[in-house]
């Protein structure tokens, strides 16, 4: 999975602080918060530095050196488990019932491959009215961010993608491989590890599980740094800016357990 790192995590931290603050949905010091998908795990210790109880799952154990990095930091109490790994059979997010007040992901859901068991878990460990954020690719965006291939996102036979690696378009993980090789490599994974909802699917699979959703690209392009906060600007008079940044670019989703999303949320 595609995750932030470094500074850029820090930043993140403050967005999604920001992003929730405008729509009513505080989280302050001491809130309980799930990084879902949550990669090393830098968001989850620039959270704790920020004075946050914030934990995280992926379904890759890959968490050592963030843990070690929490420990040294003093951000761990003796004993506490910050990293989790997500079991995939059943599918479980390693937390109880009713833990969290905010769940956040980062580049993730464009890899669920079960939605609604995904939704489910989500649902189960979120506290009572708990506000869920996610960011993630869209499906028409004019280069899938993992094979590099132009309309990846919905163009993916083997064809397409042979075609692409013959013109020579290879990630940084394959700049030494062939083009069968290449074109095999994508179709496996955009097959079996990406999962590029529609617009109406999103909704339609958000709202059978929570009864709410909110599409917020406008607000992360508002408390975004840089590129987005001039695409921000441009589209306070071009209002359809934020719409062609939602369709070809970046998913903001929102939604809560247990109550309506907002109504200023629902009609960003």
């Amino acid at each position: 999975m595609e995750h932030h790192q470094g500074n850029n995590s820090e930043m993140d931290v403050l967005l999604y602080k920001n992003i929730l603050g405008e729509l009513g949905a505080r989280i302050e010091p001491g809130s309980v918060i799930l990084d879902f998908g949550c990669g090393e795990g830098e968001a989850v210790y620039q959270f704790r530095n920020l004075g946050f109880k914030a934990f995280g799952a992926d379904p890759v154990d890959r968490f050592e050196r963030m843990r070690s990095r929490c420990r040294q930091a003093g951000l761990i109490a003796e004993g506490e488990d910050i990293f989790r790994e997500i079991s995939r059979s059943p599918y479980k997010i390693p937390f109880d019932d009713n833990t969290f007040d905010f769940i956040f992901s980062n580049q993730v859901l464009e890899h669920v491959q079960d939605y609604s068991a995904a939704l489910e878990e989500m649902k189960r460990v979120l506290k009572p009215g708990g506000i869920s954020l996610h960011v993630f690719p869209s499906r028409w965006r004019p280069i899938e961010c993992h094979t590099l291939v132009p309309l990846a996102g919905v163009l993916r036979g083997r064809t397409y993608l042979s075609l692409w690696a013959f013109l020579g378009v290879r990630n940084s993980y394959q700049r030494q491989a062939i083009s069968s090789q290449v074109t095999s490599r994508n179709f496996d994974y955009l097959k079996n590890c990406t999962s590029y909802l529609s617009r109406a699917e999103i909704r339609k699979q958000v709202m059978s599980c929570f009864g709410n959703i909110a599409f917020v690209e406008k607000q992360y392009l508002k408390h975004s740094l840089g590129r987005g906060r001039q695409i921000y600007r441009l589209a306070e008079a071009l209002p359809f800016l934020t719409s062609l940044f939602s369709q070809f670019h970046m998913r903001v989703i929102l939604f809560k357990k247990g109550q309506s999303v907002s109504a200023g949320a629902l009609a960003a």
